[in-house]
Formats: C-alpha cells, sequence, structure tokens
C-alpha cells in the first residue's frame, strides 16, 4: 500500500474498501481451493455489498476490473448467492408483522 499513500484521502479510502473486499472474498476461495475445489461457498462478500448497494452505494456493484463483487466476480460457478431469511438473522424489518397473509402468518414461517 505505500505506492498508494500519494493519493487524496477519498481515494486511498475507496483502495482500502477494495483491498478488504477482496481480502474477504480471496479467505473464501481459499476455503474452496482447500476442499480441493469440490465445494461451493456461501458468498457473503456478495451479500454485504448487496446490502450496501440498496442504500445508494451502486458503486459497490463493480471491482475495479469490472466484474462482480465478491466470489462471484472471481469463481462464480463454486459461489451460492443467498437471501435474508430466519436462518441469516435478517436485519429488515418484519414487514408484515402477525398480519394474516392468504391464510399464512408472517410468524408462521
Amino acid at each position: 500500500m505505500g505506492k498508494w499513500s500519494s493519493l487524496p484521502n477519498s481515494t486511498l479510502i475507496n483502495r482500502r474498501s477494495v483491498l478488504k473486499k477482496d481480502s474477504h472474498r480471496q479467505r473464501i476461495i481459499n476455503w474452496i481451493d482447500g476442499t480441493r475445489q469440490l465445494s461451493t461457498a456461501f458468498d457473503f462478500t456478495t451479500k454485504g455489498i448487496l446490502q450496501e448497494a440498496v442504500k445508494g452505494n451502486f458503486w459497490r456493484l463493480r471491482d475495479p476490473q469490472g466484474k462482480p463483487p465478491g466470489v462471484m466476480g472471481w469463481w462464480p460457478s463454486r459461489s451460492v448467492t443467498f437471501i435474508d431469511n430466519h436462518d441469516t438473522g435478517s436485519t429488515q424489518e418484519e414487514e408484515y408483522g402477525d398480519e394474516d397473509i392468504g391464510g399464512w402468518k408472517q410468524s408462521d414461517y
């Protein structure tokens, strides 16, 4: 990172964000490699980036090479994307609460 020290602060912050994202997805790639490339992995990097993108941080949707973020940009055949549900501990507000929706209640699932 020494050569980046002369860049303006805002650029340096963005470069650090890229490095952090790359190191995170590299750890997932390393885990897949550790299984002799026989496994796929949940792409937590992409999930986190998508959560930020919906808040207006659209610049996060591409890496510096123009590829998608996370493992899906480096090794799409081994990337498993997912959404929040009761297993992932969604931080979203309950949209329907206990309201009856077609015979089901939000609290039933």
